[in-house]
């Protein structure tokens, strides 16, 4: 069995074999004492080509795998020269890094450790590296913080269960959920005819007229960053770009209210002066668009990452997580590929009257740079509740120099309320949600305690309209005033941390151009799922196959099923056979980031039920099952070539 077992792991991923490495420690010298450097950045070169770049931990050592053959490895730090060493790798070549003291860098390193003791003092708990992965609380319940059974089982509640119950005036980590609305979009359709219509009317917004696009290559992998145009009789009226799936999302109008023009729709796309047209398009409710491009495998490395952050006097506990905790938040979420080229930017945003109006770091490369940037912001001003949210997205879309050439483009607005509701505001926000879309921007908010119902949804308009997520932070930290609960049927507890890493990941993720795959580390089985929640013996999960992290809650009178269901083969060349231990309704089938693709009904117990992939690129899939206000979910990997 453990054979068996050893087998299917090593066969469900596809990872380039590096025999060599280079590893090390950056280090300087700090008051007369040794210091190590955390998140520092390492980049390593092969001639003048930057080919892989990583994060020193939090000790301040990395490890590189690499061919054999002669490199050049450059540490950067804030406030430091870099450091180079030309390094011939025939084995596991091992060097220390010692940075020259400076006194601008060593100014700054004492900041940024006061800051830090200062956090902890405060009773502020820092999630763990693992915690900041993987950990997540059930939403219903609001008393469990757990890891997945993949990863080793370990309770939190009692660790934590001071904070997550309200009986210390000590703070954990920051909690949050996420609502995507693409993945559950009839439900999202339901909510803007029923709850959002008052406030889509408030705000004239509300994208309608879904055309989704899925644009792949001849080898079967996605075509990220290609220009996409809805044409009406031969007229662009929605602009976007692929996204890391190879999907884009387009539109017909952002308004309210307003009739779609009447009139021949068509979709364009064009990847390096290579153009492909689909004459007959079809709307989201009626299938997705699927264009296959006639061009080479050519794949951008740089992920762009701008924090927008709301700088009133309101957003204290929320500046203070940035400042502490966005290092370790890169750090895991890099770890996807070591060939991915992270670039960050900041623009911090008050209101007009305050101290400011906007500021902005532009992009840098230097992780500790854009930290440093962080850590000398402060929250204060405001007064009134709206701000100049639209100034503040005006800047970063316009004024920060964002990839040509990029794979991902993420864009974190976190903020507490909206901007001040003009007609000529309203014009602004929809301008600016276009631009966005049509940069291959996807604006992720993070909504903050105080925020309100009209706030949630032009946040959620927002995502819609830049093939974002909407996300928001939640009561059981217990740190800061009440957070809304958001208008949905569920959603899952995470800390804050866990869930920018994983949409990171989610939205960086892809085959190479050779189709092989690295595991994302995303906290999904990948054969057998079973629910309610099996605890196994954590001795025994190295030899057992993965179980999902849902658990059964007594107190939930929908809550009672028992269920198991596999799937196979995995990995698949399209075909996948699902079997049930009992009739159920329905099963989604997603993308990685949780996109629905197609739903599945009328499944039968012990009657396999077939579903065919083939139609999409290479990449991860899930397969998920909703389970009265809970998702059972499972990774299936789809190899085209």
């Amino acid at each position: 069995m453990k054979q068996f077992l050893f087998i299917i792991v090593a066969c469900f991923f596809s990872f380039a074999s590096f025999a060599q490495s280079i590893s090390g420690n950056m280090n300087t010298v700090l008051e007369g004492e040794k210091v190590v450097m955390k998140y520092g950045n390492v980049d390593i070169y092969k001639k003048d080509k930057l080919i892989k770049t990583v994060l020193t931990d939090e000790y301040g050592n990395f490890n590189v795998k690499l061919d054999t053959g002669t490199y050049v490895c450059v540490l950067n730090y804030d406030g430091y020269a870099p450091v180079r060493k030309e390094i011939r790798v025939k084995g596991d070549e091992k060097e220390d890094f010692a940075v020259a003291e400076s006194k601008v860098g060593a100014a700054k390193l004492k900041k940024e450790r006061s800051k830090t003791m200062e956090y902890e003092a405060m009773g502020s708990i820092s999630a763990p590296a693992t915690m900041g992965k993987d950990y997540h609380m059930d939403a219903e319940d609001g008393d469990r913080l757990h890891a997945p059974i993949a990863t080793g089982m370990y309770d939190m509640k009692e660790k934590y269960s001071d904070f997550i119950n309200n009986k210390s005036s000590k703070m954990g980590p920051l909690t949050a959920g996420e609502v995507n609305d693409f993945s559950k979009w009839s439900l999202w359709n339901s909510y803007t005819e029923k709850e959002f219509s008052a406030t889509a009317t408030n705000w004239n917004l509300l994208p309608k007229g879904r055309y989704t696009v899925q644009l792949q290559n001849r080898e079967g992998i996605p075509v990220a960053d290609a220009k996409v145009k809805l044409l009406l009789s031969g007229k662009a009226i929605y602009e976007a770009r692929t996204d890391n799936t190879g999907k884009a999302e387009l539109w017909a109008s952002l308004k309210k209210g307003v009739e779609l023009a009447a009139g021949k729709l068509s979709i364009e796309v064009e990847k390096n002066g290579k153009k492909e047209k689909i004459d007959r398009v079809t709307t989201f409710e009626n299938g997705i668009n699927h264009i296959t491009l006639k061009s080479d495998c050519e794949q951008s490395q740089i992920v762009d990452i701008a924090f927008v952050f709301d700088a009133t006097g309101s957003m204290g506990d929320e500046l203070r997580f940035l400042q502490n905790e966005i290092k370790q938040i890169i750090f895991d979420s890099k770890k996807v590929d070591d060939r991915l080229n992270f670039r960050f930017a900041n623009v911090f945003f008050r209101d007009k009257g305050d101290a400011y109006v906007t500021k902005q770091m532009p992009f840098t490369r230097i992780l500790t740079e854009a930290n440093s940037y962080i850590d000398e912001q402060s929250a204060g001003g405001g007064g009134d509740t709206p701000e100049a949210v639209e100034a503040a997205l005006d800047e970063a879309l316009n004024n920060l120099e964002w990839s040509d050439d990029a794979r991902t483009r993420l864009l974190f607005l976190m903020l507490d309320a909206p901007p001040h509701n003009t007609p000529e505001i309203q014009e602004k926000m929809e301008k600016l949600m276009r631009l966005a879309a049509q940069k291959g921007v996807r604006i992720i908010p993070i909504g903050a305690s105080g925020m309100q119902k009209d706030t949630e949804f032009l946040m959620r308009i927002l995502a819609l309209g830049t093939n974002g997520t909407y996300t928001f932070l939640t009561n059981h930290s217990g740190v800061g005033g009440q957070h809304i609960e958001p208008t949905t049927d569920k959603y899952d507890v995470e800390t804050l941390n866990a869930l920018m890493v994983r949409l990171i990941k989610s939205y960086t993720f892809m085959p190479d151009c050779q189709s092989q795959i690295q595991d994302p580390e995303l906290p999904y089985p990948d054969s057998l799922v079973q629910y309610p929640f099996i605890n196994v013996h954590e001795d025994t999960l190295k030899d057992s196959v993965s179980i999902d992290s849902a658990r059964f809650d007594p107190n939930d009178k929908n809550d009672t099923l028992n269920i198991t269901w596999s799937y196979y083969p995995n990995p698949t060349r399209g075909i996948v056979n699902i079997v049930v231990d009992r009739d159920i309704d329905m099963l989604y089938i997603t993308d990685i980031t949780g996109k629905e693709l197609m739903v599945v009904k009328e499944i039968y117990k012990d009657r396999a039920v077939q579903i065919d992939l083939s139609p999409y690129p290479t990449g991860m899939y899930l397969i998920r099952y909703p389970v009265g206000k809970k998702w059972i979910s499972g990774k299936v990997v789809l190899l085209r070539n």
